[in-house]
């Protein structure tokens, strides 16, 4: 999960910097929960060790 969440805020980062575009917090986090989703469903990750849902 902390990967996936370094690279997203990079990702970010590098966005603003080289593109000028953004992104707002709330919408980052989104981004975020919804990869990591993915990744659950990947098997990658399982989304159910850190949130119960």
């Amino acid at each position: 999960m902390v990967i996936l969440g370094v690279w997203r805020i990079l990702n970010e980062r590098n966005g603003r910097v080289f593109r000028g575009a953004s992104m707002l917090p709330r919408a980052l986090v989104d981004c975020i929960v919804a990869e990591a989703r993915l990744w659950d469903k990947a098997g990658i990750f399982r989304w159910s060790n850190f949130f119960c849902e």
